[in-house]
């Protein structure tokens, strides 16, 4: 080993490729070698102060194509385990712990990139070829590091390392596992990542509204309100960086039992942290979470107020506190979260929003209410100058509109307002994205309200006409292909047009209310200005459709 040692030296492989050995290494590679060898050596390469090295030197012995092979033993301390555990041991990201009351530290995941991104995927490759060549089971401690860089958004992790990761753990853990195996995914994530790794790192950030053991808590202390931030209570944040990975993979692949398994202190802990791109992520796992839970087993232990608290916050991440570039960000994962708390599924809304509304819980109801009135609507009427998020709260609008079917009728005279007020505005051709999003959510309040419209019609006649003409009048459109076209616009404004023509029609012609079509109403318009008459020529669209 000591002369493979000098050879890593001489050829600064630090900076050659991580997956290739140049035969300058390989020659140094005694003939005969065998995995004990290489596990003898791991102390002398363990008192290497470069562990990149280390690992280039194991890399030179398995790359040598010697016969590196394994006793007939699959004991964890055979010679492969040995190996692979040493090379877990050294690409696990964690990196030292700042001092609470130091404020200029590093970044800790800029620094776990400095460290370990060429670490990792070096490693992921010894621990792929180990297991190419000698089918064998990685221990828990190892499949850990492995499970670390399946995300390649992480400083840390390259392409390259996400997809070895990605694909050792599959071979790891087969769909048909063998008869035998001693380790399955289950007891993998539930044992070793969720309880006996995850939980220790997050118990001392907890938040004081759940227990330990993942229940509500029955007192709820106030925590003291402090200036800086306890970062020795959040290794999971400041040293062991991979934590959040770990537990996003383990949501990923794992249906929760009981509260025990799901491990809601874990994302609770994250849902309460205030960074951007922690916020996000920890909202986007909730997904995951909540679909995994079985229904009414957040109810059962008082979790689902818990949970609806901790989300909540997010929909107030407005400008000009957040950036509009992070509050996009944020609300488009707040909000389907908060959708999935209050039962509005997107196969329920997609499939009939009068059935979907029929099984809503009276809580459930209340939540709906508080999101569109507390979030929705406060949120636009904060921060309607952004038209970027415009166009998000339309469309997580329309998807609550849709879902609640006639119940969102109590909204009209909050939504309406709205919509003229962004399809009316005159530079509202300026960003389509928006327009057309707005343009969808009036079609959501036709197809659901429609027999309240007719209090309403002359309203959205105004609102149609208006856009229709502004649209126009436009002449500096984009050439992006990725934004609505002025055709785009223009098909969805005669569609809610013909929407808005079919209920006038069945709302009219009873015993106490003439015939009344819509070109009763819109003809003087149209003989006043031609260009209105595209706008009024559909009239097959039917309020559902």
């Amino acid at each position: 080993m000591d002369a493979i040692l000098e050879a890593v030296e001489q050829c600064d492989a630090t900076g050659s490729s991580p997956s290739r050995t140049g035969p300058e290494l390989v020659e140094h590679v005694p003939s005969g070698l065998k995995a004990q060898d290489i596990a003898a050596g791991l102390d002398k390469l363990s008192s290497v102060s470069d562990t990149v090295k280390s690992l280039r030197a194991i890399q030179a012995c398995l790359d040598s194509k010697q016969d590196v092979s394994r006793e007939e033993t699959e004991d964890i301390s055979s010679p492969l385990s040995e190996i692979s555990d040493y090379v877990g041991r050294i690409i696990l990201p964690v990196v030292p712990m700042p001092k609470d009351d130091d404020n200029e530290e590093e970044d800790p995941a800029s620094a776990a990139q400095d460290q370990f991104l060429l670490k990792g995927e070096l490693g992921l490759n010894i621990l792929d070829t180990l297991t190419t060549r000698h089918p064998f089971t990685l221990s828990p401690s190892a499949l850990l590091s492995v499970v670390a860089y399946t995300n390649p958004q992480d400083p840390w992790t390259s392409d390259t390392s996400a997809d070895i990761a990605r694909n050792l753990l599959q071979s790891q853990f087969p769909r048909d596992p063998p008869a035998g195996k001693k380790l399955s995914k289950g007891d993998f994530i539930t044992d070793t990542l969720l309880t006996q790794h995850l939980r220790p790192l997050f118990s001392k950030s907890r938040p004081s509204t759940v227990t330990a053991s993942g229940r509500k808590a029955a007192f709820v202390e106030e925590q003291p309100s402090t200036v800086l931030e306890d970062k020795s209570a959040k290794a999971w944040k400041y040293s062991h960086v991979y934590a959040v990975t770990v537990f996003e993979w383990a949501r990923q692949y794992r249906y929760c039992q009981g509260p025990g398994t799901c491990s809601p202190p874990v994302l609770l802990t994250l849902l309460d942290e205030s960074e951007t791109p922690l916020k996000g992520r920890a909202l986007n796992i909730f997904g995951g979470f909540w679909s995994g839970c079985p229904p009414g087993l957040m109810d059962q232990v008082g979790l689902a107020s818990v949970f609806e608290d901790a989300v909540f916050p997010a929909v107030h991440f407005l400008p000009n506190i957040t950036p509009e570039a992070e509050s996009r960000l944020i609300l488009n994962a707040a909000y389907p979260a908060l959708f999935q708390l209050a039962g509005l599924t997107k196969a329920a809304v997609d499939q009939d929003h009068d059935t979907a509304t029929a099984a809503l819980t009276p809580a459930q109801r209340k939540l709906l209410d508080r999101i569109i009135r507390e979030g929705i609507l406060t949120g636009y009427f904060h921060a309607k100058d952004h038209i970027q998020l415009t166009s998000v709260f339309c469309d997580k609008l329309s998807y609550a509109v849709n879902g609640m079917g006639i119940l969102s009728v109590k909204y009209l005279k909050d939504i309406l307002p709205m919509i003229s007020e962004i399809m009316t505005n005159p530079f509202g051709t300026k960003h389509t994205q928006s327009l057309l999003a707005t343009i969808q959510l009036l079609q959501a309040i036709l197809r659901c309200c429609w027999p309240r419209i007719s209090g309403h019609q002359n309203e959205v006649i105004r609102i149609l006409t208006v856009c229709w003409l502004a649209i126009a009048d436009e002449d500096a459109w984009t050439s992006d292909s990725s934004t609505p076209t002025k055709e785009d616009l223009e098909a969805q404004l005669a569609k809610a047009a013909a929407m808005l023509s079919s209920i006038i029609r069945n709302n009219t012609g009873g015993q106490d209310q003439p015939d009344m079509k819509l070109d009763d109403l819109v003809s003087p318009l149209v003989k006043k200005e031609p260009l209105l008459a595209p706008l009024f020529a559909r009239h097959d669209i039917s309020p559902v459709n």
